[in-house]
C-alpha cells in the first residue's frame, strides 16, 4: 500500500509540475485568466492540506494548520493558489528537516490575507531570497548528507500566481522563534 500511495501521490506531484509550466509561460505573457471566488481560507487550507498529509506521514513530516483571523476569506482561484501552496509544501518537503512539523497558517494584516508555510531546515541565505523565485534557480543543500534536486520553477509559478493575484510573495529566514528553517509568506489583497 505503501508504493501505491507514493506513486500516486509522485503521479500527481508531476501533473502539478506540469501545470505550472504551462502556466509559467501564460502568467508571463499575461495571458493566465485567473477564476476568482471568495473563499474562506480555513475550510480551503484544510481541505488542501488532507491531499498532502499522507505524503507528509510517509516522508517524515506532520503538517500543522496554525488557524489565524476567524472568518478571514480572501477573493482567489483555488486551484491555482492549492498549485502554490503544494509547490511551497514539496520545497520543504525536500529541505526541510524530517521528522519536523511544517506549518501552514493564516492572518489578516490590515485589508489583505497572509497565508504562510514554514519549515524548520537549512536557512535560506539572505543574498539568495529572492533569486530562488527565479526560473532555474534551486537553492540546495551543501551539507554533503542530501542532494536536492529541483528545476527552480516551482517557485518561478509560486511568485507568478501570487503577482497575479495581486499580492506578494517572500522569505524569511530563519524562520521567527526558530533558530534554523524557512518562513514562506503569501500576502493577498
Amino acid at each position: 500500500q505503501y508504493v501505491l500511495s507514493m506513486a500516486q501521490v509522485s503521479a500527481e506531484r508531476l501533473l502539478t509540475e506540469i501545470k505550472s509550466l504551462l502556466d509559467i509561460r501564460k502568467m508571463s505573457e499575461g495571458q493566465l485568466n485567473l477564476q476568482r471566488s471568495p473563499t474562506g481560507l480555513a475550510d480551503f487550507l484544510e481541505q488542501d492540506l488532507e491531499g498532502v498529509r499522507t505524503a507528509a506521514t510517509q516522508l517524515g513530516f506532520t503538517v500543522r494548520l496554525e488557524h489565524g483571523s476567524p472568518h478571514l476569506s480572501a477573493d482567489i482561484d483555488r486551484e491555482i493558489i492549492s498549485r502554490v501552496l503544494g509547490n511551497l509544501l514539496w520545497n520543504a518537503f525536500e529541505h526541510g528537516t524530517p521528522d519536523s512539523d511544517l506549518e501552514v497558517g493564516y492572518e489578516r494584516s490590515g485589508d489583505d490575507a497572509v497565508i504562510w508555510v514554514a519549515n524548520e531546515g537549512p536557512v535560506v541565505p539572505e543574498e539568495q531570497r529572492d533569486a530562488i523565485f527565479e526560473a532555474y534557480v534551486s537553492a540546495g543543500s551543501n551539507d554533503g548528507k542530501r542532494k536536492i534536486s529541483g528545476t527552480g520553477l516551482g517557485l518561478t509559478f509560486c511568485k507568478l500566481a501570487i503577482e497575479a493575484h495581486g499580492g506578494t510573495i517572500r522569505v524569511i529566514s530563519p524562520w521567527p522563534s526558530h533558530d534554523d528553517g524557512v518562513k514562506v509568506l503569501l500576502t493577498i489583497p
